[in-house]
């Protein structure tokens, strides 16, 4: 039995082809315009106001841009920090609840261009300040520490009188005036001696960090994370009065 093979049509390969083309370009346009949809019902979705901290609490939300911050969110980052670095009671930062009711001494931080200690609040708040800054700038706070704050003989407190609104000076920095005075307290002098504390801030916008993994964490990593998590640094300070920087 002799077998034969169908001959197979040129035009009926060309007609294939062109049909199978034809419903491989159906099944794109289908694609594309699926995703398409997908896109402008994602683009017109109300945005999200209700986000979820790592720690389960929910908060209300804002969208704003990478390099923006509220002014609100500026004023506490500048005030919060001001407080930690200009703050000295002699005793550690609390921890615990049992620490707020019976502190530690503190027997502060030794820095290598410091002659003096500076408290650890304070040395806590510098990571608030920008690489090139911390540095210098914590020198100074040292400098100006008294001694006897760590013999808790001495308190010193900042007492802000005037925390102003900030202000854009280019994109993703601003600047503001803190107004006020340090009031140096001793045993032999309740009443306080005061000095003026007038101050021109200036303040960037940064990456914030990821928060810590939990019980992973070093205490260091969890300090760094308390006082940059508003994704802003301050990178100089002086005296009020005169032009930007």
């Amino acid at each position: 039995m002799q077998l034969r093979l169908a001959k197979v049509d040129k035009g009926d390969l060309l007609h294939l082809f062109v049909l199978a083309t034809a419903g491989v370009q159906v099944l794109c346009l289908v694609w594309l315009s699926a995703n398409t949809l997908a896109m402008y019902r994602m683009s017109n979705k109300p945005t999200p106001s209700l986000v979820q901290m790592s720690d389960g609490r929910p908060l209300r939300a804002t969208p704003i841009g990478s390099t923006e911050r509220t002014p609100a969110t500026i004023q506490r980052f500048v005030g919060e920090t001001f407080t930690l670095l200009f703050n000295w009671s002699g005793t550690l930062p609390p921890t615990t609840p049992e620490e707020i009711q019976n502190p530690k001494p503190d027997p502060g931080k030794k820095l290598a261009k410091a002659s003096n200690p500076i408290a650890t609040a304070s040395w806590q708040a510098g990571f608030g300040l920008s690489e090139d800054f911390r540095t210098p700038f914590l020198a100074k706070v040292a400098d100006l520490t008294p001694r006897e704050v760590f013999t808790g003989s001495t308190k010193v407190v900042l007492i802000t009188r005037h925390l102003s609104e900030p202000q854009s000076i280019e994109i993703g920095k601003w600047k503001m005036q803190v107004v006020g005075d340090l009031v140096f307290f001793n045993a032999q002098d309740n009443s306080g001696n005061s000095i003026p504390f007038n101050k021109e801030v200036f303040i960037r916008s940064v990456e914030a960090p990821s928060t810590p993994l939990g019980e992973l964490a070093t205490d260091l990593e969890k300090t760094i994370y308390g006082v940059r998590q508003a994704g802003l640094e301050i990178y100089a300070i002086r005296e009020l009065q005169r032009g930007n920087l």
